[in-house]
């Protein structure tokens, strides 16, 4: 049997033609593949490679899927010993093994005491973040590594530019759409709702301050817009007369409006933000069968579907003079108040299922009236 010692903890040995890696004389792991190929064409291709996490992604893996290269097991034995010692060498970096064995055993060789592997634990795990190569970040969230970070050294990572969680939702989304369920980003939460309250709640804040859809949805999905409130959660994502306006539709509708990402009739109350402005509404409530002057407040309005019974359009519908599309299908207008013409953007009216008592003729060309549903 052949026994190579890195350090006072970590020993390779060769065992039935396997590279079996021991850690404090007890056996961690079996050593499955080795790294070796690296093709000598598009060499240029190399260069970025910052980890080995990387250069298993992009470089040729084919040993690990077939015999196509039958390297004898004890010369595959040194080359794991050679890793490991480079490892060692370099003060356990990271980057020069793959993740699913430097931090494992990174976190092993810190239970045993080794002051050089507690020393640097946690700054490999923050560097490896701030490194921003997303698998390495959705295996460290995954396997609870943010855990060992203290307070200070989270939120000092939060705080950074490098951290991006609204791009590790995207992520996440992707990896749903996917089918691969692989992210488990929850842990991420848990672990920022484990820090001071006020800390916490800013954080939470800021996200809904970026404007990203996908960090909204998910921060609405978890309910944190309720934990932050009505009037904080739409002054975080709206300028102050739009959020105004909201909380007054809300309070008359005793209702919440959720964010489409592009807005379509029939979706209940809904409302499509951009450049924090509403630009689209959507009321479909049996209540109220009056127009909600709130409304009008929102003068970046370029959509707007209203099915509501609604039987008048207030003549200072002219207000919003930025709207596109009115869509008023199936309510109980009898009458349409002159002003809407005044409204120059307005490029679509829907009229369909409505008790007209005048066929309104388009004023101009580029305004097109729909009278059937």
């Amino acid at each position: 049997m052949k026994e190579f010692w890195v350090n006072n903890f970590i020993t390779l040995r060769l065992e039935e033609e396997k590279t079996v890696l021991y850690v404090n004389r007890k056996p961690f792991l079996q050593c499955k593949y080795l790294l070796l190929f690296i093709p000598i064409k598009n060499d240029n291709n190399y260069e970025e490679i910052d980890s080995i996490d990387e250069a298993s992604e992009i470089l040729d893996r084919s040993m690990e899927r077939s015999n196509k290269y039958d390297i004898p097991p004890e010369t595959e034995f040194w080359g794991h010993c050679s890793n490991l010692q480079a490892w060692v060498e370099n003060d356990y970096d990271s980057r020069l093994l793959h993740s699913n064995l430097a931090f494992p055993l990174l976190k092993e060789l810190v239970k045993l005491g080794d002051k050089k592997a507690q020393s640097i634990f946690s700054e490999e795990i923050a560097m490896r973040f701030e490194r921003g190569y997303f698998p390495v970040i959705e295996y460290l969230i995954n396997e609870g590594y943010l855990n060992y970070l203290s307070d200070d050294q989270f939120l000092t990572l939060i705080d950074s530019s490098l951290m991006d969680i609204p791009r590790l939702i995207e992520e996440f989304y992707e990896s749903e759409r996917q089918g691969r369920h692989s992210f488990k980003i929850y842990k991420l939460f848990v672990r920022i709702e484990s820090v001071p309250s006020e800390r916490h709640k800013s954080i939470i804040i800021d996200l809904y301050k970026s404007g990203n859809y996908s960090a909204i949805s998910y921060l609405n999905e978890e309910g944190y817009n309720e934990e932050i409130g009505r009037a904080t959660y739409y002054d975080c994502l709206l300028e102050k007369k739009d959020s105004k306006a909201m909380l007054k539709l809300e309070s008359l509708l005793q209702k919440e409006f959720w964010i489409a990402y592009d807005l379509i009739p029939d979706e209940g109350l809904a409302i499509e933000i951009k450049e924090r402005r509403i630009v689209g509404l959507n009321i479909s409530s049996e209540k109220p069968n009056n127009f909600l002057k709130p409304i009008l407040d929102l003068k970046g309005l370029k959509k707007l579907f209203y099915c509501s019974d609604l039987r008048l359009i207030p003549e200072d519908i002219d207000k919003l003079q930025n709207l596109e599309l009115l869509d008023l299908e199936d309510n109980c207008i009898e009458v349409l108040p002159k002003s809407l013409w005044k409204i120059k953007s307005l490029r679509v009216l829907n009229l369909g299922g409505n008790p007209l008592k005048e066929i309104p003729k388009s004023p101009r060309q580029s305004l097109e009236i729909n009278l059937k549903k």
